[in-house]
């Protein structure tokens, strides 16, 4: 698939390829991002879900869609994902 319309569907969100994550944890700030419509993390490992991500970083049970912001290719600025679930 072309860069036109691919992605990843977490839930009932869209996240298009080249989107964004960031969360900070501990003081230290986490990046992800959507490439290959997959999640990859900073460790280049595919994540299967906010909370799955979230989890490997704090090594508990964690609620990804509060825990990571997002910015999409054409957002002009970051959102926690809690509010883009509608």
């Amino acid at each position: 698939a072309g860069l036109e319309g691919s992605g990843v569907w977490m839930g009932n969100v869209f996240f298009p390829e080249g989107t964004k994550f960031r969360s900070t944890y501990k003081e230290k700030t986490f990046r992800a991002q959507i490439k290959d419509e997959a999640w990859i993390d900073e460790n280049r490992v595919a994540r299967q879900s906010p909370s799955e991500a979230a989890g490997a970083i704090s090594g508990t049970k964690v609620n990804g869609w509060r825990f990571w912001y997002a910015k999409r290719p054409n957002d002009d600025d970051w959102h926690r994902l809690n509010e883009l679930r509608k």
